[in-house]
């Protein structure tokens, strides 16, 4: 299975300093869990921070969920037909939550007895359609003790959202997070750059990097300090 890097930003309004690096911690952890949860395979996630961003880095992230194959056991064989042999409500109702009748099950025999057992393999879900939604949780998890909402729309955050990008490769994951579409444009900085547009130099994962340091001025991140 191949892997890629995978990168998040979330281009804000300023941040409340003293809140900056407990933000960029927590968005970090809470994604790794959400990588874990998912069962998706992954290396280091890198966490960025600056005044007017969030972002993290995730290095060799698989592009798909393992495949797996899954049992339920249902009911004991004595419980789940009558003395007609007919299926019992207790039997049809877990045959239904797992898409089935109870003539497409198989049985499931022990020295304890039968049971009625379902059998399917499931096939992994792409990265690329999980990455919107655990993103969004993630984000929604942070530790913000005060909610601001912005214009005429019911999005709340900790500083009005400008912009959003997801890049998993060099490719755009196409999402809404916090009311904004996400794209490979970013804002520039807002004192070495034009302040009134955005950037129009795509940029992609495979050039990203950390800043080139405490001497740059044009950002740099939290974690230097």
């Amino acid at each position: 299975m191949s892997e890629k890097t995978f990168l998040v930003e979330i281009g804000t309004e300023e941040l409340p300093p003293k809140a900056l690096r407990s933000l960029a911690e927590s968005f970090a952890a809470n994604f790794t869990a959400e990588l874990d949860n998912a069962g998706l395979a992954h290396g280091t996630v890198q966490w960025f921070a600056a005044p007017r961003r969030l972002a993290l880095k995730v290095a060799n992230l698989a592009e798909a969920q393992p495949d797996r194959e899954i049992e339920k056991r249902g009911p004991a064989i004595a419980q789940a037909f009558d003395a007609e042999g007919k299926p019992s409500k207790a039997a049809e109702g877990w045959a239904r939550g797992c898409g089935i009748t109870v003539d497409q099950a198989e049985r499931l025999t022990t020295d304890k007895g039968e049971w009625l057992l379902y059998r399917a393999h499931v096939k992994g879900e792409s990265t690329e359609a999980l990455l919107p939604n655990m993103v969004a949780t993630s984000l929604a998890k942070l530790p913000i003790p005060k909610l601001m909402r912005w214009g005429a729309s019911d999005v709340h955050f900790v500083r009005p959202v400008h912009t959003v990008t997801l890049l998993l490769g060099d490719k755009v994951i196409p999402a809404t997070i916090l009311g904004i579409q996400s794209d490979r444009v970013i804002r520039g900085h807002r004192l070495w750059a034009n302040r009134n547009s955005p950037s129009t130099t795509p940029i992609s994962i495979r050039k990203f990097c950390v800043s080139a340091g405490k001497s740059s001025p044009i950002t740099k991140n939290v974690s230097e300090d």
